[in-house]
């Protein structure tokens, strides 16, 4: 399960592109999104280093 959200958050936060996965969230900006910057900082940076440390601890528990 972990694998899954990890790369997902590499594929939207690097190959699809964040903006591209704003603009499919807001319906082309019809809807609002708040912290778009946040997010983006997020689905790109953070959220990876957390799901590989979730996997990480999760191996070890085996």
């Amino acid at each position: 399960m972990p694998i899954g959200a990890l790369f997902t958050c590499i594929f939207v936060g690097w190959i699809w592109g964040a903006e591209n996965a704003i603009k499919e969230a807001t319906s082309n900006g019809e809807h609002f999104l708040p912290f778009q910057n946040i997010w983006k900082f997020l689905i790109k940076w953070i959220l990876p280093i957390a799901i590989a440390a979730v996997f990480v601890q999760g191996l070890f528990l085996l």
